[in-house]
């Protein structure tokens, strides 16, 4: 053609994003665990330099290391966990009131949470089967002891009915 603007296709932008999440996980003994994700992003189509739809600049190949940590227990009785977590308190998809821990706010239009986690040290201590205790200290961005965040939760089952009660605190 010869004209670019009689042309539909002349205009079309080609693109092939790709994801893959690799999944890595040691138990070198049955207490202890490490484990980590990492999501890799590719597009060829991206060319160096390019920006998205809100100017934002477009890279062809991104990693995201998210979860990665180490689990281990206290005499089969009390569960640490250390290192890059997800937390999502409560089951709400565009509006979860209890899902405080997050910092970055959750897309409800995105196919699937891009939300990487924080870094924590994680206390779980069950009682019994129908109570969970859970302490956590929040490390993510925390230059002093000063910074570091810190949250409490309580889950207790009565019959098919589970309550929970939060609290979190971080200066």
């Amino acid at each position: 053609p010869e004209d670019a603007d009689d042309d539909p296709l002349g205009a079309t932008t080609l693109s092939s994003p790709n994801l893959i999440d690799l999944f890595i996980d040691a138990r070198p003994n049955d207490r202890v665990r490490a484990y980590t994700q990492v999501r890799i992003l590719h597009d060829p189509t991206v060319t160096e330099g390019a920006t998205g739809s809100y100017g934002q600049a477009l890279d062809p190949l991104d990693f995201l290391l998210d979860p990665a940590g180490t689990k281990a227990d206290i005499a089969h009785r009390v569960f640490v966990t250390a290192g890059r977590q997800r937390v999502k308190w409560g089951a709400g998809r565009f509006w979860n009131p209890t899902d405080f821990m997050n910092q970055q706010r959750l897309d409800p239009l995105a196919v699937f949470d891009e939300r990487t986690g924080m870094d924590l040290l994680k206390v779980h201590v069950p009682i019994g089967s129908a109570i969970n205790l859970y302490t956590l200290a929040n490390l993510d961005g925390a230059t002093t002891l000063d910074k570091v965040g810190g949250a409490l939760r309580a889950e207790v089952l009565v019959g098919l009915t589970e309550f929970s009660l939060s609290a979190a605190a971080r200066e």
